[in-house]
Parts: structure tokens; C-alpha cells; sequence
């Protein structure tokens, strides 16, 4: 048998050698991350190992957000809580750009750095009831990337509640990534707004449900397209957990359905 032949054998034994140890190490990863599946990780408030809290001023930080001033925040030492003087229902009706807007200023103030590179996880946004109602009280924003490569996901929280005079932020939460990854929202496939959805659930039975308990009500408004969560716009008036009006909206068509009236 010829030197060459001797060698091009060799390398054939090599290479399915370097095959077989990568199917071997694919095997290995993909049970890992199957077990990882069987108690998936995904953010929680308790999550956030790094907290912070500003107080801001609710009359005056959307301008000056507009004219591109930065410092909108007002620190809080760590030894007193975040301001919270709750006003009237409705006084601040910011919309979800409103709240997108400020939560990409808080990021950069916390991190100095843009959210480039970051996936939007979820979105949050509550009121309570008043006829015709419009904009939120206050709102939450989960941002995602991926870390050490493929196998985790770390997540930072914007929570915003003009209402109450402050902003939160939660950061540090590493957590696991499935093995089917997380999905996230396409704000520019977005053709139903949160704004959106209130005024469609208003219009197919959320104006009548809060007639009936007049007004004593609150309202959520969530898209979370992951476990736990769902594909579409879930909007939810509760009366005390005693009385409850649901819909889903597909955020991308636009088609929605009732899913529970109990009134």
C-alpha cells in the first residue's frame, strides 16, 4: 500500500473521527439545554439581581425627552423608597410610544449605552377605568440578548409609572436559554398598538362591561410572546376579580376575539 494512499486514509479516519465527536458534543449540548427545559427560566422580578429607581418629574419629562435632553432623572439614595403619590385615573395618558421613548432614555442612562443589539421581550401597560379612556397610567418594557454564545439570554426591565412620579429598572437577570429560543416582538411588523387595543376592546364589549361596574374596574394590556405569555394582545378589564371582560388581538392582523365575559 502506497504512502499516499496510507495518509489520504488517515485523514478519512480523522475527519469522521472530528464528525463524530462534534454529533457527540451536539448531543451533549442539546440535553443540557433539554433539561434546562424542564424548569425554563424566564424573568421574574425577582430575576433582577442589579435594581434602581428615579423620581421624575410627569409634567415636563416628555418634552424635554423631545428636545433631547438627558437628564431627565432624579436619583434616589438606596436607603429611601421610590416616590409613589398616586394621582387621579387618567391625569397622564401616555401612549406606548410614550413609553418606548422613555425606557430607551432610562437604558441609556443606567447603561450608557443604546439598546442596539437588544430584543424587545415584552410590553406591559395598565389605567384604570374612566369613560373613554386613553393612554396608561404606567408601563413596563423587558429587553433581551444573547450571552456566552447560544446558551443564555440576559434581560433588563424598564418599569415606568408617570402616575406615581418614577421610573424602576431591573438588570443582571442570566437566565438559560431554551432550546427553541425566546421570541420577541417585531415593532416593525406592529400594525395594532397597546393604544390600538384599548380603543378596539372599547368597541366590542370593554365600553358595556365598564358600564355595568361603573368604571370600578382596572385595565391590562400585555403582549408577551412567550411561555407564559401570548402571541397576541391580551387586554383584560377586571372588576375586583368578581367581574371580567377579555379579548386577544393579533398584534400583526389585527383579528381579535372575546374570550371570557363574566359580568
Amino acid at each position: 500500500m502506497s504512502k499516499q494512499i496510507k495518509t489520504r486514509r488517515k485523514i478519512i479516519v480523522l475527519v469522521g473521527l472530528m464528525v463524530l465527536a462534534g454529533a457527540v458534543f451536539s448531543v451533549y449540548v442539546m440535553i443540557i439545554q433539554a433539561n434546562m427545559e424542564q424548569a425554563v427560566l424566564y424573568p421574574l422580578d425577582s430575576s433582577y439581581h442589579l435594581t434602581g429607581s428615579y423620581e421624575i418629574d410627569p409634567n415636563t419629562i416628555l418634552a424635554a425627552l423631545d428636545r433631547g435632553e438627558t437628564d431627565i432623572f432624579t436619583p434616589i439614595p438606596a436607603t429611601e423608597n421610590a416616590p409613589y403619590t398616586p394621582f387621579p385615573v387618567g391625569l397622564y395618558p401616555w401612549s406606548q410610544s410614550d413609553y418606548l421613548n422613555l425606557a430607551n432614555a432610562l437604558h441609556k442612562f443606567v447603561w450608557k449605552e443604546s439598546l442596539k443589539g437588544w430584543r424587545l421581550y415584552s410590553m406591559y401597560f395598565f389605567r384604570g377605568c374612566q369613560d373613554s379612556p386613553t393612554g396608561f397610567d404606567s408601563g413596563g418594557i423587558t429587553y433581551f440578548k444573547a450571552i456566552y454564545g447560544p446558551f443564555s439570554y440576559t434581560t433588563r426591565v424598564m418599569d415606568i409609572y408617570p402616575v406615581g412620579n418614577g421610573v424602576s429598572w431591573g438588570g443582571g437577570a442570566n437566565l438559560p436559554r431554551p432550546l427553541s429560543g425566546w421570541m420577541s416582538i417585531d415593532l416593525e411588523r406592529l400594525k395594532v398598538t397597546a393604544d390600538d387595543a384599548l380603543q378596539i376592546a372599547e368597541k366590542n364589549g370593554g365600553k358595556e362591561f365598564r358600564s355595568k361596574v361603573k368604571n370600578a374596574c382596572t385595565i391590562d394590556i400585555f403582549l408577551n410572546p412567550n411561555p407564559g405569555g401570548s402571541d397576541d394582545w391580551i387586554v383584560y378589564y377586571n372588576n375586583a376579580g368578581y367581574f371580567v371582560f377579555e379579548m386577544h388581538l393579533d398584534p400583526y392582523t389585527g383579528e381579535f376575539e372575546v374570550l371570557k365575559v363574566n359580568q
